[in-house]
């Protein structure tokens, strides 16, 4: 996992936001799962311990769980859930922020009723001045997801994280119509990574399209193009 400095800009624009708006319990989303959710999570829960402030961040995308070399070696069979004491007592501290993963999760936890998620929240909010969730990407359905109306109404706002590259129009704005759906205070989208599109099919396309009329340029040109390997590795 890629770690975002923490002078990020974008990263400073939604701290700012999250202390201007009171918020202390936030999710973060992503459309699709490739965004780098995981690592803008981990950069928020270091900027917002840097305010002298205990954070806790809570790993809930079972599609893709974060990974950390030591979490393997300290993983507990018993498991946590938010319905009892466990969730506070299986906390994790690393340097900066305290931990929770969903790979500890038990499997008959009930995580889908509003009242249990609000009682939990409130308990880690005794130890705990910020709570962050990264959760599951938006359009990947997953019958273990927490439904987005519980999870709003138990939190202060929504972080819809997209990238450039990875993320086209249709997908951001599904996401965002199901956070707006799910009735979450306050959303702040950012931009967390750029993965440009290999140039080389979209030079193809422009020739095949200005150069119609011209069929043995054309092909010419195409050939060249696709001569040059460089033209097609994404960057």
């Amino acid at each position: 996992m890629k770690l975002i400095p923490t002078e990020y800009q974008e990263v400073e624009a939604v701290y700012r936001s999250i202390v201007d708006r009171k918020a202390k319990c936030l999710c973060v989303f992503s459309p699709v799962g490739e965004e780098g959710t995981s690592s803008i999570s981990v950069c928020l829960a270091r900027r917002l311990q840097t305010i002298d402030k205990k954070v806790l961040l809570v790993d809930l995308n079972s599609y893709n769980p974060m990974s950390f070399d030591w979490l393997e070696e300290q993983m507990d069979d018993q498991g946590w859930s938010f319905d009892d004491i466990s969730c506070q007592l299986y906390t994790k501290p690393l340097k900066q922020f305290d931990f929770l993963t969903v790979k500890e999760l038990k499997e008959d936890a009930q995580v889908r009723e509003f009242g249990i998620l609000k009682q939990a929240i409130l308990m880690l909010e005794q130890e705990f001045t910020y709570i962050i969730f990264d959760m599951p990407p938006l359009m990947q359905n997953n019958r273990q997801n927490i439904p987005l109306h519980v999870i709003s109404s138990a939190t202060d706002m929504a972080i819809l994280n997209v990238a450039l590259g990875i993320n086209n129009e249709e997908q951001v704005q599904v996401s965002v119509d199901k956070i707006k759906k799910a009735n979450f205070k306050h959303i702040e989208v950012v931009v967390s990574q750029f993965a440009l599109p290999p140039l080389g099919p979209r030079l193809i396309e422009s020739v095949e399209h200005r150069l119609s009329r011209f069929p043995w340029l054309k092909v010419k040109l195409i050939t060249t193009i696709k001569k040059q390997k460089w033209l097609f590795e994404a960057v």
